[in-house]
């Protein structure tokens, strides 16, 4: 009877290959690693817009008083930094296929 308590078939259990976990890992460790490089070779104020909205998942409105910003203004601001992000990493990618 003690021993059923605690000993139970696996049939339902999902045991995680470390492997799998590992090559995860170095996916998001790369992601965030190129992600930061775009965002590093941004205009200041289009990163803090996107870091702040994305990352620190700040509400419009409080960026918008962190930043003297009206809504319009946000609106547009974050608008242009989402573009010339896309473009950045369209170009990234250019690159390392042309590299490859």
């Amino acid at each position: 009877m003690v021993r059923r308590r605690y000993v139970a078939p696996l049939d339902h259990v999902n045991v995680p290959d470390r492997r799998i976990n590992l090559e995860h890992a170095i996916y998001r460790k790369q992601k965030m690693s190129i992600v930061q490089e775009i965002l590093g070779s941004m205009p200041r104020r289009d990163r803090d817009v996107l870091e702040r909205f994305y990352v620190l998942e700040q509400s419009k409105e409080e960026i918008c008083r962190e930043m003297n910003l009206t809504p319009t203004q946000f609106r547009l601001l974050k608008s242009k930094a989402k573009s010339t992000f896309a473009k950045l990493g369209q170009r990234k990618l250019k690159k390392a296929t042309v590299a490859a």
